[in-house]
């Protein structure tokens, strides 16, 4: 769990070798170390002219792969 500037608050989860990266949260719902379980909400995104951004990355090891494929 940590800030940074452009992306917001933000969360990484590990699940074994893979890691999915979620961004540009307005609330964290989770403490660091904390284990999360499927379908826990971990944050909520903030609203900027009636629309939400949520910047979302997944990756395998130290490379990031495209989510779409891990997504259908």
């Amino acid at each position: 769990i940590s800030e940074h500037p452009g992306f917001g608050k933000m969360i990484i989860l590990e699940h074994g070798r893979y890691y999915t990266v979620y961004s540009k949260l307005n609330r964290v719902k989770v403490n660091k170390g904390e284990q999360v379980t499927k379908s826990q909400i971990i944050g909520t995104l903030g609203s900027k002219d009636n629309a939400s951004e949520l910047h979302f990355e997944l990756w395998i090891n130290d490379k990031a792969v495209n989510p779409i494929e891990w997504l259908k």
